[in-house]
């Protein structure tokens, strides 16, 4: 029987951008011949998770469909939907199981192993819309499954459509088909959701900018920059051991800053808003405070990533964490980075084990002070509250 070991090769490498000291972005390949749905990602998406089929993964993925295959046998699933009817009456058990019937048809309509079995992205980036994000999700899926598995998508979508008094209109951009959502309420808060489909590649995301932008990259008639190309992304994977199986990658400083700007944004709106002393509206100020202060202490990263590939029965995850310049002495940076060494840490592990993770996690005291002394600084009546505390 083979064995899975798994190696945390770099539980969490904390990387200084120092000057001259900054690794060179040239340093860094491009991805790997099988991630070829990254270049459809915007250049200024914050959050990139990419995922491929890898064959070294078969014998695992196998035993993984025999844990699912045993666990429908126990028929645990069928015993929740028996105990949720028996709460029913009579007329709401029948409507009920119209419903169940109805949702499993159109979830059976698509086959959701053939619609992911080559590719899956899923990214976020800052958008216009009240939501302040835009979400991707691209799939690239078995060769000749796209238009049937499309079709059952778009079946959800108009069932979707239907219950919420939207519609469905279909359209074509940049020769892929679209399905784009219209309703009154969507509208109001500028967002907009689309189903994309080109060839054997389909996506579902939210805004029309978003939307041109990745399927014009996707087909290539766009212009538009690409996440995997920016010089920053090139600089995190540089860090990092090439993928075969995912790579997932988080730029902190541009998450915070689209969320300081969302919520400045919100309080600008409040103070075009007269309101009553004592209104929840009057107290928004003191709030947007506390906020945006939070968000000052906590923005000490540039970016995380991580790779993961496995090899024969070895499982290797490389992950690097990268503080922002003169943030090394903030109390969070410290939290992370006051770790000690391990000492006979193996007296812990079985001899007969297979593999082992250790971390030596965050000072969870530094981490107490600052959150106390942040309490006493920023939120109203916080000394009271410490003492009270202490």
């Amino acid at each position: 029987m083979r064995r899975l070991a798994h190696f945390n090769v770099m539980p969490l490498g904390l990387v200084f951008a120092l000057g001259a000291l900054c690794l060179s972005p040239a340093a860094a390949g491009p991805l790997p011949d099988a991630f070829t749905l990254g270049k459809c990602v915007p250049a200024d998406s914050w959050m990139y998770v990419h995922a491929v089929t890898n064959p070294e993964r078969a014998w695992l993925n196998a035993r993984w469909h025999e844990i699912i295959a045993e666990f429908k046998k126990t028929g645990v699933d069928q015993d929740f939907i028996k105990l949720f009817m028996s709460l029913l009456g009579d007329s709401e058990r029948a409507a009920a199981q119209a419903t169940m019937d109805k949702v499993l048809t159109l979830i059976q309509g698509v086959n959701w192993s053939d619609l992911t079995d080559k590719e899956f992205v899923f990214a976020e980036r800052p958008s216009g819309s009240m939501l302040g994000f835009d979400y991707i999700m691209i799939a690239k899926g078995k060769a000749g499954t796209g238009e049937a598995n499309v079709a059952g998508l778009v079946s959800i979508m108009k069932e979707a459509a239907t219950v919420s008094g939207a519609t469905l209109n279909q359209s074509k951009v940049h020769e892929a088909d679209v399905w784009e959502v219209t309703h009154e309420g969507l509208s109001k808060i500028g967002l907009s959701i689309a189903l994309f489909r080109y060839q054997d590649t389909i996506g579902l995301l939210t805004g029309r900018k978003t939307l041109e932008e990745v399927v014009g990259m996707l087909t290539g008639k766009s212009q538009a920059k690409s996440l995997i190309n920016a010089p920053r992304f090139q600089e995190a994977l540089a860090l990092v051991e090439a993928p075969a199986d995912s790579i997932a990658f988080f730029d902190w400083k541009m998450f915070a800053s689209s969320l300081r700007t969302m919520f400045e944004n919100i309080a600008k709106k409040a103070a075009t808003e007269k309101s009553e002393p004592g209104t929840a509206n009057a107290k928004q100020p003191e709030g947007m405070k506390v906020i945006t202060t939070l968000l000052d202490r906590a923005d000490v990263f540039e970016y995380a990533i991580s790779s993961v590939a496995m090899k024969g029965n070895r499982e290797f995850c490389w992950n690097a964490t990268r503080l922002q310049s003169g943030k090394e002495s903030s109390p969070l940076a410290k939290a992370m980075l006051n770790r000690k060494a391990f000492e006979k840490f193996d007296q812990f592990i079985p001899a007969e084990a297979t593999g082992f993770s250790l971390t030596g996690f965050v000072d969870l005291e530094v981490l107490y002070d600052m959150v106390l002394d942040f309490i006493a600084k920023v939120i109203p009546d916080g000394p009271g509250t410490v003492a009270q505390w202490n």
